[in-house]
């Protein structure tokens, strides 16, 4: 349900939120998701604050008001990371209430200063989108809109006000789940894209531990702990819009991601750093080609950029650096930039093992890792991964790499069971 719309010299980037809503402990990149030919992602200005237009009616059960108290304590969240110099600005209402019969005289005039955030009191501005019954699955969908250069002009929130209207038939959730909603939302609205970190705690039916997945995983989570920012949330935030200590208080990690040949560059791998005294909460994750020509018709056509991967915003410390696969049922609305569907890996997940760095399982074991020490404003480059070649006759890698699949694929059938 992500698509991308140009008219003109405009393009649209269209996010939505996908909810498990029909299980009661339902389960919920880092990086910019729209990207210029030049390879640069497109961000608002931060000569001035970022505008939003409210809508003028209810939200579920919420009033006009306490949805606008709501949209600006979700706009607080992102404007209190230290290390970002992204703010907000409300800018007035709506010239009208959105509803399902309107909702096109708003959404579809470009260029008209207006940066909407709509309250869709009972989900019928979802169900005109996307088709009837969708508001029973998204929680929410962005879009933004940017011109010849990488500069977001306007962008569009719609808050899906049909699961807190109290109404038994219809799934409901609670204010603080639905509170992380809108700052995922305003994630995208500020060209977050999704986030796949610690993706197997969204799976396990168990909301205790949450707080290790980031605010733009794709998938809604019952747990409150989405309003507070996972580090790969901030880190990203802060790349895109840096305060002014930004570069000097934190690191980066900089490779390229290839095939076991050690020369052909692999666009959509997941590549993840993670701090080795808390690798759970203290991880930071970058889609290896992402600044790449992409399946959303972005990118730059630099073949240079097609395996590089920039991990920035580290805090000081030792990492280890590890590949994984993007969930293949990430797509469409829940997708990860560069690809949908996503890119399957061409061996086994594994980590960066320095010198014995290698494409084949017999020299380079993908369990074994190196760490990597970064430092306050440095960047350590040269993190290179090349995967394990798969030879025909080689059955230890075939079977780590069915395993690696087989994984996912099990994410998969619990996915379908639950929503």
């Amino acid at each position: 349900m992500r698509i991308r719309r140009s008219k003109g010299s405009r393009a649209i980037g269209l996010f939505a939120l996908i909810a498990l809503l029909l299980s009661s402990h339902a389960s919920f990149a880092g990086g910019p998701f729209v990207i210029d030919s030049a390879g640069q992602p497109a961000v608002w200005s931060t000569a001035h604050s970022v505008p939003f237009h409210t809508d003028l009616g209810p939200l579920g059960l919420l009033t006009n008001a306490e949805a606008i108290a709501l949209v600006e304590e979700a706009l607080q969240v992102w404007e209190d990371v230290p290390s970002s110099s992204i703010t907000f600005a409300a800018a007035g209402s709506l010239p009208f209430d959105v509803t399902g019969s309107n909702v096109f005289d708003i959404l579809d005039v470009l260029g008209d200063g207006i940066s909407p955030v709509v309250f869709d009191h009972d989900g019928s501005v979802i169900d005109a989108v996307f088709g009837i019954g969708a508001s029973r699955s998204v929680l929410g969908f962005t879009a933004i809109e940017f011109g010849q250069s990488d500069r977001i002009l306007e962008a569009q929130a719609v808050l899906n006000g049909s699961v807190l209207d109290g109404d038994p038939t219809n799934p409901d959730v609670s204010r603080e789940s639905f509170l992380a909603t809108i700052v995922h939302e305003f994630g995208h609205y500020m060209n977050l894209d999704h986030s796949q970190i610690n993706g197997e705690l969204a799976f396990d039916g168990d909301v205790s531990n949450d707080d290790g997945l980031p605010t733009m995983f794709p998938i809604a989570s019952d747990s409150a702990t989405k309003t507070t920012l996972h580090l790969d949330d901030i880190a990203t935030v802060s790349t895109l819009y840096p305060g002014q200590n930004f570069s000097t208080s934190t690191g980066s990690i900089e490779g390229e991601i290839v095939l076991g040949n050690g020369t052909t560059p692999f666009q959509g791998a997941n590549v993840i750093a993670r701090r080795t005294g808390d690798p759970i909460h203290d991880a930071v994750s970058y889609v290896s080609g992402a600044l790449f020509s992409n399946t959303f018709g972005g990118g730059s056509s630099d073949p240079a950029f097609k395996g590089l991967y920039t991990i920035a915003g580290l805090p000081p410390g030792d990492y280890t650096v590890e590949v994984e696969q993007i969930d293949p049922t990430f797509t469409g609305g829940s997708s990860l930039n560069p690809l949908d569907p996503p890119a399957m890996l061409p061996g086994p997940e594994e980590f960066y093992n320095g010198e014995n760095e290698a494409g084949s399982m017999g020299l380079d074991d993908p369990s074994e890792a190196t760490t990597i020490t970064v430092a306050a404003g440095a960047i350590v480059d040269g993190i290179d991964i090349l995967f394990n070649t798969i030879a025909a006759d080689d059955s230890d890698i075939g079977l780590a790499l069915v395993l690696t699949k087989f994984k996912h694929k099990i994410r998969a059938i619990g996915d379908r069971i639950t929503a």
